[in-house]
C-alpha cells in the first residue's frame, strides 16, 4: 500500500513497522529479553499511534487498510513469546494477543511516558518465572 498518508507520516507511525522489523541482537542474552524489548517497542508504537488514529478517524473509517496491523504484530510477536515460553521464563497463564491487550490498555492510560512507564515494566515483571531469574 502506497498512499500520500504513508508519506505524510513517520516510518512505522501508520503500517507498524517498527513491530514487524526482526528483533535487534544487541537487546539482551534470553529469549525473555528479546521478548521483552519487542514489547516495549510495541508499546512505543501504541502510545505514538493514538494521536495519529484519532485524527485519520476523521478522514475515512476502521475498514481502510491502514488500520489493520494486528495480525502483523502478532505474527512478529509469536517466534519471540513462543522461545521465551519455550524457555520456560514466561508464565503461561497469557497468549500473546492477551500480552498485546495488556500492553494496548497500558498505553492508553492517562499522563505522561514517564508515568506509564514504571506501569508496563511491573507488569512485565508479572510475566516473567522465577526460573527467569527474577527475584
Amino acid at each position: 500500500m502506497c498512499s500520500a498518508l504513508e508519506h505524510a507520516l513517520p516510518d512505522g507511525v501508520v503500517t507498524g513497522r517498527s513491530c514487524v522489523d526482526p528483533p535487534r541482537s544487541d537487546i539482551g542474552d534470553g529469549p525473555w529479553d528479546r521478548f521483552a524489548a519487542w514489547l516495549h517497542r510495541f508499546f512505543q508504537y501504541v502510545s505514538t499511534k493514538r494521536p495519529v488514529v484519532l485524527g485519520l478517524l476523521a478522514h475515512t473509517d476502521t475498514s481502510n487498510a491502514v488500520f489493520q496491523t494486528r495480525n502483523r504484530m502478532l505474527a512478529a510477536g509469536e517466534p519471540l513469546f513462543a522461545a521465551a515460553r519455550d524457555a520456560n521464563e514466561i508464565t503461561g497463564d497469557l497468549t500473546l494477543d492477551q500480552i498485546l491487550d495488556l500492553v494496548v490498555a497500558i498505553a492508553k492510560i492517562s499522563g505522561s511516558p514517564e508515568y506509564r512507564q514504571p506501569i508496563l515494566d511491573a507488569t512485565l515483571d508479572g510475566l516473567r518465572t522465577d526460573s527467569s531469574g527474577r527475584p
